[in-house]
């Protein structure tokens, strides 16, 4: 797929006179074509203050590679760049030079998607430090990133920006772009290619041991500067890391990855010269089994080097496992219109708002006697022994949002869950989630197994026809509260 043109390009070089914030917000204002990197893999950044930003990722098919793990390594990288670039004054050159991801739970293309939420931890005067936390659509923590960026003085520095910003037209082409394609396995996995491979070119040379992928360098890896985007450059490595496990590990084991590090040594440009990758195991004890990968251009140089601890696993082994199985009412609440606001208002006054929602959602899940699972940003995620009160709950929220002049949706389901801890799962807290999508402002919606057993309440509820609810495979009959705020 990378043989065709590129598309989307890298900033103008005017663009970086502004502040790395302002030139964020332009490109978030659609002042600025799309990246390339953003039409290979679809990161959609969504909300960026001083120090903070949020970034949203469908997943793919085209995301996996060994095992059906999904890496989210260039992700990781797309979230720590953006993120450090926020503090970043004019004229400046980010280069990010370390990277740890670190993940917390099996991610599947299943979630959907993930967010992605960076904050700066430490500003300095070398590098700037950056955390993130992933969450799957359901607001679980999925794994977690830290990583390390250079920020110094570009040379020469930018051309001044003359012109005023407006939206551009970004241009329309025939086919989707690259990771939104329909995935279809040919024979090339089955020499060890993965599906991640095989959208960014990688090839497998030699799958023994040590592992030999070539890369060729393409436009299609850059981001906002014309180089490789870091993030390419270990999700190569971890491919080659992966598979080197596959060889060193028995039938009947499997390996969970427990994180990624990743080392970028120095910057490399896409001249369409072929990058080698060199992986292989170096300790394997007990348990444990770690591989490396080195990435070196075509000159034999080290540009990069990859690592990836694993667990090793009997296949079918689930013992731990200490989750259990309850029936509960799941909430979800989510605001409309968040980004817009956000835009409007600027980053101080936003954040106290934000403040003053968490306030008024934490006060009315306490007062119906449920459980906040997870703060979503701009929601909830909560659980009730009591339908009635899960309704009520959401009522509240509704109306003392709409007292702040915000305007919050709610979906409301019962089922079975599994609960670990303080944490649940299972395909009642999916549909929820799914109901709480399909509701419109200031609606509170819920299923037909909520409606049954608050039968004989004061509650009064409007059918809203059969609904095919996204990633579910039944229909389900949908009601709304009847005096919802419209």
């Amino acid at each position: 797929m990378l043989a065709e043109p590129v598309r989307g390009r890298t900033l103008e070089p005017e663009l970086f006179s502004l502040s790395g914030l302002e030139i964020l917000r332009a490109y978030m204002r659609g002042h600025t074509l799309n990246t390339p990197l953003y039409h290979l893999l679809g990161p959609r950044l969504t909300q960026a203050s001083s120090g903070t930003a949020v970034m949203h990722l469908s997943l793919s098919p085209w995301f996996r590679i060994e095992d059906e793990f999904i890496d989210l390594t260039p992700a990781a990288e797309y979230i720590v760049d953006i993120t450090a670039a926020t503090g970043a004054p004019p004229g400046s050159q980010l280069r990010t030079v370390s990277l740890s991801l670190r993940n917390l739970r099996a991610l599947s293309i299943e979630s959907e998607v993930v967010v992605a939420r960076g904050r700066i931890l430490h500003a300095g005067s070398n590098f700037t430090t950056v955390d993130v936390l992933f969450e799957d659509g359901l607001g679980r923590a999925v794994a977690q990133a830290t990583g390390s960026v250079t920020i110094h003085p570009m040379d020469p520095p930018p051309p001044p920006l003359t012109r005023a910003l407006d939206v551009v037209e970004q241009p329309i082409y025939p086919t989707p772009d690259p990771a939104r394609r329909p995935y279809e396995p040919d024979d090339a996995l089955n020499s060890g290619r993965s599906p991640f491979a095989r959208l960014v070119g990688a090839r497998m040379v030699d799958v023994g041991d040590p592992v030999v992928v070539e890369l060729p360098t393409s436009d299609w890896f850059c981001q906002r500067h014309h180089e490789i985007s870091p993030g390419i450059l270990g999700l190569v490595g971890n491919i080659a890391c992966q598979r080197a496990m596959q060889n060193a590990i028995e039938p009947d084991e499997r390996f969970l990855a427990l994180n990624v590090n990743t080392a970028a040594l120095a910057p490399v440009v896409p001249d369409g010269r072929t990058l080698t990758v060199v992986g292989s195991v170096t300790h394997r004890r007990g348990d444990a089994i770690v591989a490396n990968a080195e990435i070196r251009d075509p000159d034999g140089q080290v540009v990069c080097l990859v690592s990836g601890p694993c667990l090793i696993r009997k296949k079918g082994n689930r013992a731990g496992r200490t989750s259990e199985r309850a029936l509960l009412t799941v909430l979800f609440t989510d605001l409309v219109g968040s980004t817009e606001h956000a835009a409007q208002l600027g980053d101080t006054a936003w954040a106290g708002l934000l403040d003053q929602h968490n306030d008024v959602v934490a006060r009315q899940v306490e007062i119906h006697k449920g459980r906040s699972v997870k703060n979503t940003g701009d929601g909830v995620l909560a659980v009730f022994a009591s339908p009635s009160r899960a309704v009520m709950c959401a009522r509240g929220i509704r109306d003392g949002l709409s007292r702040l002049g915000l305007q919050a949706r709610a979906g409301i389901h019962t089922g079975e869950c599994e609960v670990s801890g303080a944490d649940i799962a299972g395909i009642a807290v999916h549909v929820a989630a799914r109901i709480e999508a399909t509701a419109t402002a200031g609606e509170i919606l819920l299923s037909s197994a909520v409606r049954e057993l608050i039968a004989g309440s004061d509650i009064q509820l409007v059918e809203r026809g059969r609904h095919r609810l996204r990633g579910i495979e039944d229909d389900y009959l949908l009601y709304a509260v009847a005096d919802h705020a419209g």
